[in-house]
């Protein structure tokens, strides 16, 4: 499993996040226990408890690691044709398959926001660990994940209410779109918190 601090680009997305969050309290933040998570996490809520999840550790893609897709592609290239036509299913070797990753990843996210309804939580993750738990809530299956663009230091929204999941946000940036969706995120924060007196 490759475990690599945040690149300066990725300290200062943090950094731009810490700033966007400042009138948001979180209840919880949760972390993959990997660096560059973990770094993320405390850049963006220092002075916090930050709890760590190695369930939401990135997919592990065994002797793939750290290769770029396209040496991936050059150097096994029936490896690769096997796992386009599964995508799911198919394991790189000593690795994962997105669908070893769900079964990991799925429990501890339920078990998180089920046990924080009413709560504002952040969970600090990586782009497959977030699609496949976008893929659960949007009801779409694991073959199309890729569909789902992930960026880099992107926010995803997800409320969860009475056992009932409704994703708000999907793959922001912070840009005026993220500011919009803040403004909505606050102003949901304080509905919830008016029902509740």
């Amino acid at each position: 499993m490759t475990d690599i601090p945040l690149s300066e680009k990725g300290i200062q997305q943090a950094l731009n996040w810490r700033r966007a969050f400042e009138h948001i309290s979180f209840d919880r933040i949760c972390s993959s226990d990997l660096i560059r998570s973990h770094e993320t996490a405390q850049r963006i809520c220092p002075d916090r408890e930050i709890e760590l999840f190695p369930q939401l550790r990135e997919i592990n893609l065994g002797e793939w690691e750290g290769l770029a897709m396209s040496e991936v592609r050059a150097r096994f290239p029936e490896a690769w044709a096997a796992r386009g036509g599964d995508m799911s299913g198919y394991r790189p070797p000593r690795g994962e398959s997105f669908a070893d990753l769900s079964q990991r990843v799925l429990p501890v996210f339920e078990n998180i926001a089920l046990n924080s309804q009413e709560k504002n939580i952040l969970i600090v993750s990586h782009a497959g660990v977030n699609r496949v738990i976008l893929c659960h809530i949007l009801g779409m299956p694991l073959a199309r994940l890729f569909s789902i663009d992930q960026e880099y230091g992107a926010l995803n929204i997800i409320h969860c209410e009475e056992n009932l999941w409704k994703v708000s946000g999907m793959n922001l940036q912070l840009q005026s779109e993220i500011d919009n969706s803040l403004k909505l995120m606050d102003s949901c924060l304080r509905s919830n918190a008016a029902e509740r007196k």
